[in-house]
C-alpha cells in the first residue's frame, strides 16, 4: 500500500498531501472549471458510481492548480464538492415546495412569498440562491 494513502471505513484519505497555510479560494470561474472538469470525468465513466475515485480527485486538484497557478489540494476539492452538495440539497428542498421555478432571464429561483417564508423558517435565510 502506498504510504501516502490511509484507508479507513469512510474511504480514502490522503496523508502527506502538500498544503499551504491558506485555503484555496473558490471563485465562480474556478468552480465552473472544476465542475466542467469533473463532469467530463464522469462522462468518461470515472465517476459512474456517483462518487469520484481518489485518483480522479487528485487529478482534478492538479489540473486546477495548473490552470490557476495556485496550490489546490485534494482536500480543497473535497471541501468544494461537499459545499456544492449541501447547496444542491437546499435547492432540492426549495423545489419540493412546489411553487419554486427557475427564471432563465435573471438566473434566479422564484417562489411564492408564503413558500419562501415557510422555507426560511425551516432552513434559515439563504440569499445567495436568489442572486446567483
Amino acid at each position: 500500500m502506498d504510504s501516502k494513502v490511509i484507508v479507513n471505513e469512510a474511504g480514502c484519505i490522503i496523508s502527506g498531501q502538500q498544503t499551504s497555510s491558506r485555503r484555496f479560494t473558490w471563485s465562480k470561474g474556478r468552480t465552473k472549471f472544476l465542475t466542467n472538469y469533473l463532469a467530463q470525468q464522469a462522462s468518461d465513466a470515472k465517476g459512474k458510481d456517483a462518487l469520484f475515485r481518489e485518483d480522479t480527485l487528485r487529478e482534478a486538484s492538479e489540473v486546477v492548480s495548473q490552470r490557476f497557478q495556485r496550490e489546490c489540494s485534494v482536500a480543497d476539492v473535497q471541501r468544494k464538492l461537499t459545499a456544492l452538495g449541501e447547496r444542491w440539497q437546499r435547492i432540492e428542498k426549495m423545489k419540493s415546495l412546489g411553487s419554486a421555478s427557475w427564471d432563465h432571464a435573471t438566473r434566479t429561483i422564484s417562489m411564492r412569498e408564503e413558500d419562501y417564508q415557510q422555507y426560511s423558517m425551516v432552513m434559515g435565510r439563504c440569499p445567495f440562491y436568489f442572486d446567483n
